[in-house]
């Protein structure tokens, strides 16, 4: 059973570098993508969790999804729907714990990165950066364990 959850979070850091990839070439994240994730993830769940952890991580999600996607409907320079999905994703994927810490370090990183670059004249307060990047990297801190 340990070696099925390892490889659960294998693939979701798998899906993440890619997604990472497309948002920072193309400022986008597959809805495709993202679906079929989604998909697996709600399939895999279904065996590795009992029916009320299940349920849990699912109002968790549907609540990441309300409160970002609301945030994204009114300030859409703020964060794309594509990230609002991905976070709705992890949200599943993790349950609370892991999602709150995974988007810690996420936001922690992007703000340090966004700090140098804005020290260094690489950008100014309104550019916009991608944020799977730095949700992968919270993804990578959390599974390691280093949180």
């Amino acid at each position: 059973m340990r070696e099925t959850v390892h490889i659960h979070w294998l693939l979701l850091v798998v899906i993440c570098f890619y997604l990472s990839w497309t948002d920072m070439r193309q400022r986008r994240i597959p809805n495709i993508v993202l679906l079929v994730s989604g998909i697996f993830t709600g399939l895999s769940g279904a065996f590795l969790w009992g029916w009320e952890q299940w349920m849990e991580h699912l109002f968790l999600t549907g609540g990441i999804l309300l409160a970002f996607g609301l945030i994204a409907w009114h300030r859409p320079a703020l964060i794309g729907m594509g990230d609002v999905k991905l976070l709705g994703l992890l949200g599943f994927a993790l349950g609370m714990r892991g999602f709150v810490l995974t988007m810690t370090w996420a936001c922690a990183m992007a703000f340090l990165v966004s700090l140098l670059l804005l020290l260094l004249k690489r950008i100014d307060s309104r550019t916009p950066i991608p944020f799977a990047p730095f949700l992968t990297v919270g993804l990578l801190v959390y599974g390691l364990g280093i949180s």
